[in-house]
């Protein structure tokens, strides 16, 4: 081990000229080599820009509209194929599976606007109306959506 090694690694690319000037005045201290610090807070600003690259203004939010809407149209589907599993009397679990992602997604408090702009609430009420037989849906189902609801 020599005095270079510790908390100093390589220098990966140059900084300013004028902190490695600063390091060449410094005794003991070589212009090639970078404090640990030094490379954290370079990493980090990398990471920092790169994740703020990922984010179009645009195209996130057509990318969340499609999501919501696509699960709305999934939930009429599911709404509907109760129905038919109803009027042929077998259990209509459909909605039943899809509740808890419905649920996770309603909860979100920064898309609910949106949710109403894609007619959730029409689903929600497919979700929410008797069966053919006139039987109630689930308990759990209309205990969930209607907390929902209230909490809008």
């Amino acid at each position: 081990m020599g005095k270079n090694s510790g908390s100093k690694r390589v220098r990966e690319d140059s900084d300013s000229d004028s902190q490695e000037d600063e390091r060449r005045h410094i005794p003991g201290v070589d212009a090639d080599f970078v404090y640990d610090f030094d490379l954290m807070l370079q990493q980090r600003k990398e990471m920092n820009r790169r994740r703020h690259r990922h984010r179009d203004g645009g195209t996130f939010i057509s990318d969340v509209d499609d999501l919501i809407s696509a699960m709305v149209t999934h939930m009429n589907q599911a709404a509907e194929a109760d129905k038919e599993l109803n009027t042929q009397k077998k259990p209509a679990l459909k909605k039943l599976t899809m509740l808890p992602t419905v649920v996770t997604h309603l909860k979100k408090q920064d898309l609910k606007e949106t949710f109403i702009d894609s007619g959730v609430l029409t689903a929600i009420g497919g979700w929410l109306t008797p069966l053919p037989d006139k039987s109630l849906p689930n308990l759990k189902i209309r205990d969930e959506l209607l907390r929902i609801l209230h909490e809008v």
